[in-house]
């Protein structure tokens, strides 16, 4: 068992080395702690060294630039071949953790050379044979290995590197990482809030759902690949959840299917203000390589008063902590205050300012107002806020479709669309010479895009306007010009 932890902890390290951004400090960080001479001769040091070679020349050491290092050394079939250099990187159980990972290598190879030594001094005394610094060799062992266990940089302490200057400049320029562009940031949390039963669940949801087939409706949110998304939800169970998903999934033209990159866990014993699980949502974002993960409701994942700062603040820092070690996107779903009228959008969710201030992105969701049609705002650090509306629209065949949109866009294209009903009953009923009935006009807009519920909308707005009259026939109404 220690000689398989010992080779599953090396995996570990060469998967994350491999993976590091800055292969020359990632080398030096891990050997900080532990030495590479101990990594097994035939597989671990071989490809320490060729990490290093790449390092040498000022180049990082991805996957392809260590095929091509060992290639051209000779050494690929040896180790295993390309699969066994892409397996490590594949089963490596956190891609940011080498120094914890080294850490724990110490630990191990400590233990081990205590125990060799240990039962060195056994075996010669049992002989009768003079010790001769065995002990001393023993005692040094032990110190270096608690000296290894006290050792923690910066970044393992606080959970944020140090960026000098170099570091900053290298990435001041770098794009900014959208999941879903502009709302979920990749390391990053976004705030969706709103009054409840309001429809902030089933959007978040049909973000999933998106998200995981990696495509959107024109508008002015967008994914650009498909993704791999946790929903974490304590409201709906998992049947729901699944038709739910299901009906979203056709109303984006997929059919009805579940998404493959789509994962649903109902009410998890999750509190965030313990560390343990704050670890282990980590180990399960790291594991499965979520892209995103949303949260659904957040009052459910932890256990402390969210009106009292010196509380929720760990919590909130507890989640960002996480979305920044595993670079993941976390969007967590809260409740509005009771009455917010005359609040600022970041400040009308529940508890604590230092819920809010957390996120980067806050979206606040609107009151529809019995229509299915909610006024959203979004508030970015990064620049990239906007007033949206978002339409839920129930198809005949009970599939589901979304449109987000701008809403100054919006206005203009439902001027657009009632005159376009109001031209089509028109032509209808100087063709009939009788009023026209609803159904048939329905049948008549299908072709226009136009929903059953969206042109029954537009015919109580042209009522409104008085220029037609409805007249019941029987069961349904029907409709005169006037």
């Amino acid at each position: 068992m220690p000689g398989d932890a010992l080779r599953a902890l090396e995996s570990s390290l060469l998967g994350a080395l491999i993976m590091a951004p800055d292969t020359k400090t990632a080398l030096e960080e891990a050997a900080g702690v532990f030495s590479p001479k101990f990594l097994s001769p035939v597989f671990g040091f071989p490809l320490w060294s060729a990490l290093e070679a790449i390092a040498s020349r000022g180049e990082n050491g991805d996957l392809v630039a260590l095929v091509s290092e060992l290639t051209l050394t000779g050494q690929l079939e040896n180790l295993g071949g390309i699969a066994a250099v892409a397996d490590l990187v594949e089963t490596c159980p956190d891609i940011t953790g080498h120094v914890r990972f080294a850490r724990d290598l110490a630990r191990l190879e400590g233990r081990s050379q205590a125990q060799h030594a240990a039962k060195n001094i056994y075996d010669r005394i049992g002989r009768g044979e003079e010790l001769n610094g065995e002990i001393e060799k023993l005692l040094e062992i032990t110190a270096s290995f608690h000296e290894a266990r006290k050792e923690k940089t910066w970044e393992e302490e606080s959970g944020s590197p140090l960026l000098d200057a170099p570091k900053l400049a290298a990435i001041k320029d770098q794009p900014i990482p959208y999941v879903l562009d502009p709302i979920a940031i990749r390391g990053s949390l976004t705030q969706l809030h709103g009054p409840p039963k309001g429809g902030k669940s089933v959007w978040a949801l049909y973000l999933s759902v998106a998200g995981a087939i990696g495509q959107l409706p024109e508008g002015p949110l967008t994914v650009t690949s498909p993704l791999k998304v946790l929903y974490l939800g304590w409201e709906d169970q998992a049947p729901l959840v699944a038709r739910r998903i299901s009906a979203y999934s056709a109303g984006l033209g997929m059919g009805w299917v579940i998404p493959e990159g789509i994962t649903f866990s109902y009410s998890p014993d999750l509190w965030l203000n313990l560390k343990a699980h704050t670890d282990m949502l980590e180990r399960a974002i790291s594991e499965n390589k979520f892209d995103l993960v949303i949260i659904d409701t957040f009052s459910y994942a932890h256990a402390v008063d969210e009106d009292r700062a010196t509380e929720i603040k760990p919590v909130m820092a507890n989640l960002r902590r996480v979305a920044r070690k595993t670079n993941c996107a976390i969007l967590y779903i809260h409740h509005r205050r009771k009455s917010s009228e005359g609040i600022s959008s970041t400040e009308r969710a529940r508890g604590s300012s230092a819920i809010s201030a957390a996120a980067d992105v806050v979206i606040d969701w609107g009151d529809r107002a019995g229509s299915n049609i909610t006024p959203v705002d979004v508030l970015s650090k990064w620049g990239r806020s906007g007033q949206w509306e978002v339409e839920y629209l129930l198809q005949e065949d009970q599939s589901v479709k979304w449109e987000i949109r701008d809403r100054e866009r919006r206005r203009g294209k439902g001027q657009a669309r009632k005159q376009a009903v109001w031209d089509t009953l028109k032509a209808l009923h100087e063709k009939e010479a009788k009023p026209i009935p609803g159904t048939q006009l329905v049948l008549a807009m299908k072709d226009q895009g136009l929903s059953k519920t969206k042109v029954y909308d537009y015919l109580k707005d042209l009522e409104n306007d008085g220029k037609i009259k409805p007249v019941p026939n029987g069961n349904s109404t029907t409709y005169e010009c006037l």
